[in-house]
């Protein structure tokens, strides 16, 4: 990181750590508009099946499905990793989230403990005239046995 980047990660962190909690708060609340929000317009994103998701308007619209059905009432909790800036108006965040109380999971998917599906979820955002934006993001499951690396 230049010394430009280190005085800049403060702000910047502070920013990105609203934008993921406004997210997370919107999950809460079964708002989708709210939760697609803060994708550029653009933007990209694979979610937790491995659908890629192309535009805002679609990630809201997948989100107002899910919203009214398999995570309709659902809990989510999600913590900030790490953020790192590999350039001034770029940020990649990875998160770490776990969804609780769906009513079911869609096609594909497994709990990752009974009643908890648990997901990493890696976003790279671009800061510009509207603030930090996604520009991409991917939603991993975590399966509920690790694989055995010693």
């Amino acid at each position: 990181m230049t010394s430009t980047q280190a005085i800049y990660a403060p702000l910047a962190d502070e920013s990105i750590r609203n934008l993921i909690k406004n997210q997370t708060d919107a999950w809460n609340r079964n708002d989708a508009k709210g939760w697609a929000k803060d994708f550029l317009e653009e933007a990209g994103f694979i979610n937790v099946r491995g659908d890629l998701v192309k535009g805002r308007a679609a990630i809201e619209r997948i989100h107002e499905f899910i919203f009214s059905g398999p995570y309709k009432n659902s809990h989510c909790s999600v913590s900030i990793d790490s953020i790192s800036y590999p350039g001034q108006n770029v940020a990649i965040v990875d998160t770490s989230a776990e969804v609780t109380k769906f009513n079911c999971l869609p096609p594909g998917l497994v709990p990752t403990s009974p009643g908890s599906l648990r997901t990493r979820f890696k976003l790279i955002l671009t800061n510009g005239d509207s603030g930090w934006k996604i520009f991409a993001a991917q939603n991993t499951a975590v399966v509920p046995q690790p694989m055995p690396v010693e």
